[in-house]
């Protein structure tokens, strides 16, 4: 009987184990991945999640949300990777609750278009306003006297591709701070609604 004992328990082992596995509390961790400089929502952004040796990720959908689930409680290093983006890293404990419907912050990296860039074309009288108004780019016949009245020139992406979207939102905010400054509100009642950033 002696001798059966071992092997008894060293069957049963495994068992054990996968029913403890099994009864382990999990949590979820979700949220909602934004821009820091604007706050607007980051879409299809690579989200990696690290504990100890194990490393796996997921993507964000169009909207910048995601969902990781399935985790055990304990510190978990989050990574945030996306296309015009600085990689953004932090750290987050689990305890004994999901963490949800939270904002994860993500730094933008503005060169060509930032706040500083827009300040520096109005210090140099070259203000620009910048569009994406699709293929073919839209006119508005108050376009010129717009530009006439308050020497600013709008330039139009058309359709293509802007990575550093929110940078290119930054450069017009601070146009229109300026604008608001100089001239008071009377230049937006003549001002195309389309242009990013403008509310």
């Amino acid at each position: 009987m002696n001798h059966k004992l071992p092997l008894l328990l060293t069957l049963l082992m495994p068992l054990i184990t996968t029913a403890q596995s099994d009864s382990q509390q999990t949590y979820i961790i979700s949220g909602r991945v934004v821009s820091a400089l604007t706050g607007n929502p980051i879409p299809y952004c690579q989200i990696t999640y690290k504990r100890n040796s194990n490393t796996r990720g997921t993507d964000g959908d169009s909207l910048g949300n995601f969902t990781l689930s399935k985790l055990t409680a304990g510190s978990y290093n989050l990574s945030f990777k996306a296309i015009g983006y600085s990689d953004t890293d932090t750290t987050i404990t689990l305890t004994d609750h999901d963490i949800t419907n939270r904002n994860w912050p993500v730094r933008t990296t503005c060169t060509a278009l930032s706040q500083d860039s827009a300040l520096i074309d109005i210090r140099a009288n070259r203000i620009k306003l910048f569009l994406q108004s699709g293929d073919p780019p839209v006119r508005y016949t108050s376009d010129k006297r717009f530009s006439k009245k308050y020497r600013v020139t709008f330039y139009d992406f058309g359709d293509l591709i802007i990575h550093n979207y929110d940078c290119l939102v930054a450069y017009n905010q601070t146009v229109f701070k300026y604008l608001d400054q100089t001239y008071g509100r009377k230049w937006r009642t003549s001002f195309r609604p389309d242009v990013p950033g403008y509310k």
